[in-house]
């Protein structure tokens, strides 16, 4: 049996999951024990197959179970697509983060999903304007048990579930802070929150925002951190871009990456000038744990940019996803991506290119 999580206010159901998808891929053993390499398990994939009949595994070079477990996805319905896992722990403690991918200037966000031993996550695309769609996205599904890192290394996430509430504590079986510490959220206007990540004081650090279970859009806003802990700012709105109150998930890590296990290696950086035709991402906000050297960002025309690793890094399997930083109505997707360059798209409400900074994480699995 495993617990579901629904479009609801703050609505656990208990439901036993029907689908029998079987594919195996990844590698790799069960993990025991607390800690970053204890009971804390991720997997991730690309879901490249728009229109699959069938459901398929994806390639094992764009996707990775911690557990060892099988991953497969389903298209179930235009725009909707379904990703079950095996081999997870039992337990509170998970997170979905969802970008969309390709060449078109659709989007993604995060449906419902059943926790337990055989997470099976939902997914839900849109056209522009908000209309279902067929897409290709990539997903990253993380549970964490045990406390890791410090004040100023480390991982927390959460999902805020009840959007016109001033201020609450988000559920904390869908929450997560390394340090132990307990997030909160607090909403100052429509469509406009903020969350709070204690005892994790070092500035800097990545974000990554995901709508939950809608068409609109949700990005992050500025961030900053003292000796009390991180707060990030969010904005949501709905497809034609008017401020609106909606769920999303939030997930935050400073020097390592969201999907950091045993052997997961990765990078983010905040692409923080929109206009500007290459420059090296600003350190505070930017993490090489690939190879040496600062990342290079790169605008190649309006909307369309490239984040570049130094060097030659190495590994077996890798996922990228972005979040739009300030971009009001607009949004950022994944084009594509290399061993050494994220290539990231940008666009208006309408899907026209446009300008706009975000946040992107790299991550791979040795």
């Amino acid at each position: 049996m495993s617990t579901a999580y629904f479009d609801g206010p703050r609505k656990l159901t208990l439901f036993v999951a029907t689908a029998t998808l079987l594919a195996t891929v990844g590698a790799g053993g069960t993990q025991s024990g607390g800690g970053i390499n204890g009971i804390n398990q991720v997997a991730w994939a690309l879901a490249d197959q728009l229109h699959a009949t069938s459901p398929y595994a994806p390639q094992a070079k764009y996707s990775y179970n911690s557990t060892g477990g099988s991953i497969t996805i389903a298209h179930t319905g235009t725009g909707t697509y379904q990703v079950a896992l095996t081999g997870f722990a039992s337990g509170k403690g998970d997170h979905v983060s969802v970008t969309a991918y390709g060449s078109s200037s659709n989007y993604c966000n995060s449906g419902y999903w059943l926790s337990g031993n055989s997470p099976t996550l939902f997914v839900v695309c849109y056209a522009p304007g908000g209309t279902p769609a067929d897409t290709e996205f990539t997903i990253l599904y993380q549970k964490r048990m045990g406390n890791f890192g410090s004040a100023s290394k480390g991982i927390a996430f959460l999902f805020a579930d009840d959007p016109t509430n001033s201020s609450y504590t988000p559920d904390p079986n869908y929450q997560y802070n390394s340090t132990g510490g307990t997030n909160t959220v607090t909403r100052s206007g429509v469509g406009s929150y903020s969350a709070f990540l204690p005892s994790l004081t070092l500035k800097g650090g990545q974000v990554q925002v995901t709508a939950h279970n809608t068409n609109a859009h949700c990005y992050v806003g500025k961030w900053n951190s003292n000796k009390l802990g991180t707060t990030v700012n969010i904005q949501c709105s709905d497809a034609s871009g008017v401020p609106t109150d909606y769920k999303y998930q939030l997930a935050y890590s400073i020097e390592t990456t969201l999907g950091a296990v045993t052997k997961t290696p990765g990078i983010y950086a905040l692409a923080s000038n929109d206009t500007k035709s290459k420059y090296d991402a600003n350190p505070t906000y930017a993490y090489n744990g690939l190879t040496t050297g600062d990342l290079v960002i790169k605008r190649t025309m309006s909307g369309e940019y490239s984040v570049t690793i130094p060097g030659s890094p190495s590994f077996n399997s890798s996922l990228v996803l972005v979040t739009g930083y300030n971009t009001g109505a607009g949004y950022c997707g994944i084009r594509s991506w290399s061993n050494t360059t994220a290539f990231v798209d940008c666009f208006d409400g309408t899907g026209t290119p446009k300008d706009a900074e975000f946040d992107v994480t790299y991550q791979t699995r040795k």
